[in-house]
């Protein structure tokens, strides 16, 4: 079993909170795990305007990598439905590791949305794309650090081959 510390960051904007039930789902490389009822000690103000709130999520084994969560939330009862700002939902891991997910939107039905993983995916994309202009200018197998100067503009890799 292992167990997975969520972390949910409501904003601390007007009107940001929810009296809804809020529920999440964790997806990893490796697997997912349940659709699960947030519910704590804390009850409705658990996603209060400016509420940090943990909560804990088993899987029956380690998801791997977590890439994405997906939440949604439905209406208390004969409640109406509202409007909840969520900022961002941190994962930590049963090794440790912490991945964090930037939401910074209002969740205003009840059907299920999906977040991505904000660290490393980057790293691997620009990784891959200055391997595959490597390859291609050089014919190898080498770093493509060895041989191009390479600058992040915009999030937009380009690569100058200066000096090659």
């Amino acid at each position: 079993m292992a167990d997975y510390k969520v972390t949910l960051y409501t904003d601390d904007s007007l009107a940001a909170g929810t009296l809804n039930h809020v529920f999440i789902k964790l997806v990893g490389t490796q697997g997912e795990s349940e659709r699960k009822w947030l519910i704590g000690l804390k009850g409705a103000k658990a996603f209060m305007r400016g509420a940090v709130s943990s909560f804990t999520v088993s899987a029956p084994t380690s998801l791997g990598q977590l890439v994405l969560v997906e939440v949604d939330k439905k209406a208390f009862l004969g409640f109406l439905e509202d409007s909840w700002f969520l900022a961002k939902v941190e994962v930590k891991s049963p090794n440790g590791d912490t991945f964090t997910f930037p939401v910074h939107r209002w969740i205003s039905d009840k059907s299920v949305h999906r977040f991505r993983e904000a660290t490393g995916l980057w790293t691997l994309f620009m990784y891959t794309t200055y391997y595959s202009v490597h390859k291609k200018i050089r014919g190898t197998l080498f770093p493509p650090c060895a041989y191009l100067q390479c600058q992040i503009s915009t999030f937009i890799p380009s690569c100058s081959s200066e000096g090659l």
